[in-house]
C-alpha cells in the first residue's frame, strides 16, 4: 500500500460523512490513504456537532490527525501570521471572484461562507501542503483559477494544488487497498443519497475503477 504523500487537509463535508457511515471506519481509511493528515481550526469550529468533534478530539490526541490553528499565539510568531493573514485575505477575494464570475455567467451561487474552504486552502498556501480533501466543487475552480501553486522545495519545484473529491477519496482506497470495491461504493452511495446525478457519478467511478 502506497500512502498519498505530503499534507492533506481534511474538509468539514468529508469529516461530517464519515462520521455518518457506520458500516466501516472510514476515519481510518483516511489515516491508511494519507500521509500527514491535517484539520484547520476554521474546519474544526464548523463542526457544530459535539459528536463530531470528540471524534476529531480523540484523533488529535492519538496524533493520527494535526490540528492547525493559526490563532493560536504558540503556532505562528507575529511575522508569520502576517504571511498567512495575507494569503487568507487573498483567497477570501478569489471566493468573491469566483462568485462574480458565477453570476456573470447565470450560475447559482453557493449560499455558504466557504470559511471551512478559505481556511484550508490559505493552509495549503502556507504550510505548501499539496492536498485536500474535500467535496466542495468550489475548491477545485478557485484553485485552477487562482493557479495556486505550492514549492516543493525537495524536488525544487512547484506543483498546483491537488483536490481529493469525493470520488477521488474512494478511488484512491480502493486503488490503494484501503478498502474493497464494495465498502467504497457502499461509503460513496451512503453519502450522496439524494443527489440526483448519483447514478451518473458512480457510472464514472466504476470507470475508473475498472483501470486498476
Amino acid at each position: 500500500m502506497n500512502k498519498r504523500l505530503g499534507k492533506v487537509f481534511i474538509d468539514t463535508n468529508i469529516i461530517k460523512h464519515a462520521a455518518d457511515f457506520r458500516s466501516s471506519n472510514v476515519f481510518q481509511w483516511i489515516c491508511d490513504l494519507y500521509e500527514l493528515v491535517y484539520v484547520h481550526q476554521g474546519v474544526y469550529d464548523e463542526l457544530i456537532l459535539g459528536s463530531l468533534k470528540s471524534i476529531v478530539d480523540q484523533l488529535i490526541k492519538n496524533n493520527d490527525w494535526i490540528l492547525f490553528n493559526p490563532y493560536d499565539d504558540h503556532t505562528l510568531t507575529d511575522d508569520e501570521y502576517a504571511i498567512y493573514d495575507s494569503l487568507h485575505q487573498d483567497v477570501i477575494s478569489a471566493f468573491e471572484r469566483l462568485d462574480t464570475k458565477k453570476e456573470s455567467e447565470g450560475r447559482i451561487i453557493k449560499g455558504t461562507k466557504n470559511y471551512g474552504e478559505i481556511s484550508s486552502i490559505t493552509a495549503c498556501l502556507f504550510l505548501g501542503a499539496n492536498l485536500i480533501c474535500s467535496n466542495d466543487q468550489d475548491i477545485r475552480e478557485v484553485i485552477n483559477d487562482e493557479h495556486y501553486i505550492i514549492v516543493d522545495e525537495e524536488n525544487d519545484s512547484e506543483r498546483m494544488i491537488i483536490q481529493d473529491t469525493l470520488s477521488d477519496f474512494c478511488y484512491y482506497c480502493v486503488e490503494q487497498g484501503v478498502a474493497s470495491k464494495k465498502e467504497a461504493k457502499r461509503f460513496f452511495k451512503a453519502s450522496l443519497a439524494g443527489d440526483n446525478k448519483l447514478s451518473e457519478k458512480l457510472n464514472i467511478l466504476n470507470e475508473r475503477w475498472r483501470s486498476i
